[in-house]
């Protein structure tokens, strides 16, 4: 859960994306990693021909009910009409449930996934940069916190786009968990 994007907030457009799970860079290691972790317990999971997305019914219903998933009213994805002129492509916005999020290791695997997407050392410490976030952002704060993490410490950059910042120095076990992946990126990138 940690690894999806948040970009202005986790959105879906109508129906088009029923088995979307999400977007990546081309050749992102992240999407290999997480087709490879998961392919085996979603049969339907799938990387989309442009090695940007990945698929799967199966999974997109999982992670859609840890979210309240709104209608926005007045926007939409596409400029596609029915024949009375109504919008077929209506935007929705999903707000995480960060309470469906209860154990330990839950906690400690959405901040992992959070890493793997927005992390990387600073200076000596722990930084997350997660651009216009509406939900990871302060379900990582409250989570490193919930865990026992010392020095979190978390700032707002008033940019395009903005900028929320949390820099932390990492538990015994989630240092152990981000060196291993921090390695498994390291093994990707010389395939």
């Amino acid at each position: 859960m940690g690894t999806l994007s948040d970009y202005m907030g986790r959105s879906y457009c109508g129906d088009n994306n029923k088995d979307f799970i999400d977007y990546y860079d081309l050749n992102d290691p992240l999407l290999t990693f997480n087709y490879e972790l998961l392919k085996d317990e979603y049969s339907d999971l799938s990387i989309d021909s442009s090695a940007t997305m990945l698929l799967s019914k199966q999974l997109a219903d999982k992670i859609k009910s840890h979210y309240d998933i709104e209608l926005d009213e007045g926007a939409y994805c596409s400029n596609r009409e029915n024949d009375k002129g109504e919008p077929l492509d209506s935007m929705y916005y999903g707000y995480l449930k960060p309470e469906l999020i209860k154990t330990y290791d839950q906690k400690l695997s959405y901040i992992l996934g959070v890493y793997m997407r927005y992390g990387e050392m600073k200076d000596g410490k722990y930084m997350i940069s997660i651009p216009n976030s509406v939900n990871t952002f302060p379900a990582c704060r409250d989570f490193l916190m919930q865990i026992g993490t010392e020095e979190v410490l978390t700032e707002y950059r008033w940019r395009m786009p903005c900028q929320n910042l949390i820099f932390f120095k990492a538990t015994e076990n989630l240092e152990k968990l981000i060196d291993e992946y921090v390695g498994l990126v390291a093994a990707f990138r010389k395939k």
